[in-house]
């Protein structure tokens, strides 16, 4: 699922004062960085090695509730109000008491990136099981002011069912987002695996940290590589003969190991 909307906690956040030298800075050097082919999409556990890095004052900190929960709707016509059935929040509490799950009710959690790297990091398989039978939704971080994006891998392949992205940005992870939901006939929706949704017979769930065993290799075969010469002639580099182009490979479906190669054409 797509949302365009910018989220509540993301408008709360834009409010912060920053100097306005700092923010020139920023959008400069996020300007260079996404240039011509974007920014490199990180890689999820480097996330997560960073988050565990940091202290745990966001993992167990306590969290206000979501103002609108307790306030009645007026004005919305009762057919509809009988199809909302999940309710939205962020419950009281530690962070690490919001992932449990209730046999009794069924949530829908809202966490930033840097909340849900720093709990991955430590509780991976309490997201994935909290997944099962509730809704989690992810949102960019406040600071990222000049429309950038994170690596959605992070959020899904922990069983999030919505990961919110700045849409009037640009780069690859725009384009992994794009890429993603082509599969399913490009219809917007994209079904959970399996290996997200069951639980094993020892009562464990997905384990995105754990060492699994290959099942299945990918090979890549270049045969050709053409275009170039359309928009640049072939001294454009070389005053003597065109330039040596190389292909790089990289894979960005998690959990499976990413084999980056590149070799000259």
């Amino acid at each position: 699922m797509l949302s365009t909307k910018p989220p509540k906690e993301y408008l709360e956040a834009k409010g912060d004062t920053m100097k306005e030298k700092e923010i020139e800075a920023r959008i400069k050097r996020g300007e260079r960085e996404a240039a011509a082919w974007g920014v490199e999409v990180p890689d999820i556990q480097d996330e997560m090695q960073v988050a565990d890095k940091d202290e745990d004052e966001l993992l167990y900190r306590e969290r206000g509730a979501d103002g609108d929960d307790g306030k009645e709707t007026k004005h919305v016509a009762a057919e509809y109000k009988h199809l909302i059935t999940i309710k939205a929040g962020k419950p009281k509490g530690p962070l690490v008491d919001a992932i449990k799950n209730d046999p009794d009710k069924v949530r829908r959690l809202s966490l930033s990136e840097q909340e849900l790297a720093k709990v991955a990091a430590h509780h991976g398989p309490n997201i994935v099981s909290f997944t099962h039978r509730n809704m989690l939704r992810i949102y960019p971080k406040g600071t990222r002011f000049n429309s950038s994006n994170y690596n959605p891998f992070l959020g899904w392949v922990h069983g999030a069912q919505m990961v919110a992205f700045n849409m009037q940005g640009y780069g690859r992870a725009l384009w992994l987002m794009h890429g993603f939901y082509k599969a399913n006939g490009g219809c917007g929706y994209v079904k959970k695996p399996d290996f997200l949704m069951q639980t094993c017979p020892d009562g464990k769930v997905f384990d995105s940290k754990a060492d699994l065993p290959v099942k299945a290799t990918l090979k890549v075969k270049v045969y050709m590589g053409e275009g170039w010469q359309k928009d640049f002639k072939q001294t454009h580099f070389d005053s003597y003969s065109p330039p040596d182009f190389y292909v790089k490979v990289c894979s960005l479906v998690e959990p499976v190991p990413t084999f980056r190669s590149q070799r000259c054409l």
